[in-house]
């Protein structure tokens, strides 16, 4: 089955800019106190410098005028350096202003492009949902529908969606690819709240997942639910087994290729599965499905793996159910399997 393509839509990029430090801030708003702090430091020390000098030069001829001559070179270089630091410290004043007021501005702009974005997007949700319906309010035909249901999940109105897609489950309105595809980039989402909703709907509706002589599965039950959340995990293999209880099992016989690729993938769950508790409810189903379906050993090919059917059933022989759920649906799989074909 082709991989689910989702395509989201154009995100304005948000600012990667860094605020200005705290530092920066500080500095720029207590330029003058810094200045002034600086300049009685310096006039401080001009005093002292000028009091030590006196001590020893005034009970010397001209000890006087070398005082003034010290006092007015050492108030240069004092002046000297101070220009420059009331320089330096206006000029930082005005480049951390200027920053100020382009990140305020960056920011007003990203407000804008959201704002934006996020008129666009319901603009879109309500366009998509109109898809529902013609004018005359009969229900539309089942490829805009379909083409409602991506577009929803394109905007990432996952919610909308689920409800939306559950209203034509219920009214079977919905063909198997499509109830798979797009379930299945639900729960590719990281939200596992959303995840649970989605395997849920799956398990609720497995019946509807039969397509005709195959079925159709999300594809990341396919592939062993890798990155899944453990509810998830918990659930693919029972979402798996009521797809097969959906037939009746001498219906199985003629596609073989379907029950392989269930079965495969159910032990791709089970080698992959770290928790034991799943692990061992995985086990149970996967033994059971091995000794209705598998009496003689064969080799199971998907995608880059083969499974040798004996070598599975004797790893999982002693894996029993851990849940009340998983012992029914072990004993419901069982029942199932001993069904008489009706006489033609």
């Amino acid at each position: 089955m082709p991989s689910p393509a989702s395509t989201d839509l154009a995100i304005v990029p948000k600012s990667t800019e860094r605020p200005t430090s705290l530092f920066r801030v500080w500095i720029a708003q207590n330029a003058l106190s810094l200045v002034g702090v600086a300049l009685l430091a310096i006039f401080i020390v001009i005093a002292i410098f000028l009091y030590q000098l006196s001590v020893g030069a005034f009970d010397t001829a001209g000890g006087s005028i070398k005082i003034i001559v010290a006092a007015l070179s050492l108030f240069a270089t004092a002046m000297t350096a101070l220009v420059s630091l009331v320089g330096l410290l206006l000029k930082h004043s005005i480049d951390v202003q200027s920053e100020a007021a382009r990140v305020a501005e960056i920011a007003k702009a990203d407000a804008i492009a959201r704002e934006a974005e996020d008129r666009l997007k319901l603009d879109c949700a309500i366009r998509a949902v109109q898809l529902f319906a013609n004018t005359a309010g009969a229900p539309s035909l089942p490829i805009q529908q379909s083409g409602a249901l991506f577009t929803l999940c394109s905007l990432r109105q996952y919610e909308l969606t689920l409800a939306l897609l559950e209203g034509l489950l219920v009214q079977k309105q919905v063909d198997s690819s499509t109830f798979a595809r797009v379930l299945n980039i639900i729960l590719m989402t990281p939200d596992e709240r959303l995840q649970g909703a989605a395997v849920t709907m799956l398990s609720g509706y497995a019946d509807q997942l039969l397509s005709g002589l195959n079925f159709d599965l999300p594809d990341c039950f396919l592939s062993g639910c890798e990155g899944r959340s453990a509810y998830v995990r918990d659930w693919a293999p029972t979402v798996m087994v009521k797809v097969i209880l959906a037939r009746k099992h001498w219906e199985w016989r003629d596609r073989r290729s379907a029950i392989n690729a269930i079965t495969s993938s159910i032990t791709l769950l089970w080698e992959a599965e770290r928790d034991d508790r799943i692990k061992k409810d995985t086990g149970a189903i996967l033994s059971a499905l091995l000794k209705i379906f598998y009496p003689k050993p064969v080799i199971l090919y998907w995608f880059h793996e083969n499974f040798e059917t004996d070598v599975i059933a004797a790893a999982v022989a002693e894996s029993k159910p851990s849940s009340a759920n998983t012992r029914l649906l072990i004993q419901r799989l069982e029942g199932w399997s001993q069904e008489l074909k009706p006489p033609a």
